[in-house]
C-alpha cells in the first residue's frame, strides 16, 4: 500500500473571480444579461413552434380514434339503457373486457344565498354560519412594531399571537 505524502501539494492558484467595481462594468453586465434573455427568448420561441407541430400531429392522429371510441361508447349507453328498461336492477353489467355502469346523477342545486339565508336563519339557525376573522389589512397599517412584536399604538399593548420577522432588503435586476 502506498503511503501518503506527509505535506499535500498545494493546489494550483486560481483566477480572481470577476467583481463589477465601476458602473461601466455594471452597464456591461447588464447587456450581457439582456442578450442572454434574448437568446432564451428565441431557444423558447423554438421550442414552442416545435410543441405545436407536435401537439397538431397528435390531435390529427387520435381525433379518429377518440370519436371511434365515443361511437362504441355510444353504442353501448344504447344498450344499457334497453336493458335498464327490461330490467330497473341492473345498474352494472359485467362483462370480461368491463363494466357498463348507469348511475343517477345528483341534483345541481341553484342557490341564491342572499334570497336563502334570511329563512334559513329564521327557521333553521343552527345550519347558518357565522364567520369572525381579524381585518388583517387594517390592523396591520395602524401596528407599531419593534422587537419582532406588535403594539397598539393606543395602549402600548403588545398584541398576542403575532411575531414579526424582519427581512433583509431585496435586490432584483432589471433590464430594458
Amino acid at each position: 500500500m502506498e503511503e501518503l505524502p506527509e505535506e499535500l501539494p498545494e493546489a494550483p492558484e486560481q483566477k480572481e473571480r470577476f467583481q463589477v467595481k465601476d458602473k461601466e462594468q455594471a452597464e456591461w453586465c447588464l447587456r450581457q444579461i439582456s442578450r442572454l434573455l434574448c437568446e432564451q427568448k428565441e431557444i423558447e420561441a423554438t421550442a414552442q413552434a416545435e410543441i405545436e407541430k407536435i401537439t397538431t400531429w397528435k390531435n390529427d392522429q387520435t381525433e379518429s380514434i377518440q370519436k371511434s371510441i365515443s361511437f362504441f361508447e355510444y353504442l353501448l349507453t344504447e344498450y344499457h339503457q334497453q336493458v335498464l328498461k327490461k330490467n330497473p336492477k341492473a345498474k352494472t353489467i359485467k362483462l370480461p373486457s368491463g363494466k357498463l355502469e348507469a348511475r343517477k346523477a345528483q341534483p345541481e342545486f341553484i342557490r341564491n344565498k342572499e334570497e336563502m339565508l334570511p329563512w334559513v336563519e329564521k327557521n333553521q339557525p343552527d345550519y347558518v354560519i357565522v364567520k369572525k376573522d381579524v381585518n388583517w389589512a387594517g390592523l396591520k397599517k395602524i401596528l407599531r412594531y419593534e422587537n419582532g412584536t406588535g403594539i397598539d399604538p393606543d395602549t402600548g399593548e403588545i398584541v398576542p399571537g403575532l411575531t414579526v420577522i424582519d427581512r433583509d432588503t431585496n435586490f432584483r435586476v432589471k433590464t430594458l
